[in-house]
């Protein structure tokens, strides 16, 4: 598994995180014993699912879009802000993986970009957008 992908298992009662931790519906739960250690590699875990999440919903409305066009507005109403998916899918149609692995490296703070750099920029076209997204990511 490569620095920019996050384990989690299914469980009863939300996504197993950690031996101490799982997220459920209505937040983070944190059994009493957790070592600090541990809950430091979950907040890390966390950063990492929460700029996802936006790649990940774009990717699925996407996905959705391309194979299943006649039932994807039904879905996509029912499950999340039609707005904000839209965006999400936008952007990460603008961006494929390769590129956003270029600008997205967690182990290096100063050279990872949000995925709110990416939705600023994309309006600039692909050549103007990628001449800011290199020099974001190289500003110390």
């Amino acid at each position: 598994m490569s620095s920019t992908e996050v384990e989690v298992f299914r469980g009863g009662g939300g996504v197993v995180v950690s031996e101490h931790a799982r997220i459920t519906s209505i937040g983070l739960v944190l059994s009493g014993d957790v070592p600090e250690v541990e809950l430091e590699h979950i907040g890390v875990g966390l950063d990492t699912l929460n700029e996802a999440y936006c790649w990940a919903v774009g990717d699925w409305a996407n996905f959705y879009r391309e194979h299943f066009p006649e039932r994807f507005r039904e879905t996509l109403v029912r499950r999340l802000d039609e707005k904000t998916v839209r965006v999400y899918a936008a952007v990460a149609k603008a961006y494929p993986v390769d590129v956003r692995a270029r600008y997205c490296d967690p182990s290096d703070e100063r050279r990872s970009l949000a995925f709110a750099h990416f939705s600023l920029v994309r309006r600039y076209g692909p050549q103007r957008a990628e001449y800011w997204l290199e020099r974001a990511s190289s500003e110390d």
